[in-house]
């Protein structure tokens, strides 16, 4: 997940210490969600997905291809 957090976050010309404010999350915990080391509670994901008008599928999807 941290690969789209970076590029939806980007998209929308935010810093990290911006997103974490809007989200109502310290700084510290937003960088691990971005990072990949720490992983969002349900009500947080679905306060993300609001945000950025996606899918909670969209924010699981790799880049990688098998």
């Amino acid at each position: 997940m941290e690969i789209k957090l970076r590029e939806l976050r980007e998209r929308k010309n935010l810093s990290m210490r911006e997103t974490a404010k809007l989200f109502g999350i310290p700084y510290t915990t937003y960088i691990g969600y971005e990072k990949g080391y720490r992983e969002p509670k349900f009500e947080t994901l679905i306060a993300i997905a609001d945000f950025y008008d996606v899918s909670l599928d969209y924010l699981f999807e790799s880049d990688e291809r098998s």
